[in-house]
């Protein structure tokens, strides 16, 4: 059986985890072993329940070790409720960030 999508219950998101830089600053390759899972994540799906205004493509910090794994295509995302979200972040454009910074 394939599945092509993932709706979450109320109160639950459905997230994909940012992938961890494999490479240190220093140019020192990290073993998969080494690498934390990132607590940072892009929102794919909100359920019906969920209290914050978040919508599809927001990023949000999460709890370490929060959701469950959930793959869809082969490739692997997370289910977490709505409660082990710890604050969304505010993203500017590339474009807006270079005017800001000069």
């Amino acid at each position: 059986m394939q599945f092509i999508g993932f709706e979450p219950a109320p109160k639950m998101l459905h997230v994909e985890r940012l992938q961890e830089q494999a490479v240190t600053d220093g140019g020192v390759v990290k073993p998969d072993i080494a690498q934390q899972k990132t607590e940072i994540c892009k929102v794919l799906a909100v359920g019906s329940g969920v209290q914050m205004s978040l919508t599809d493509g927001d990023y949000v910090q999460v709890r370490r070790y929060s959701g469950s794994d959930v793959f869809i295509l082969g490739k692997e995302t997370v289910v977490i409720h709505e409660e082990e979200i710890m604050g969304k972040y505010v993203v500017v454009p590339d474009q807006e960030l270079a005017e800001v910074c000069h």
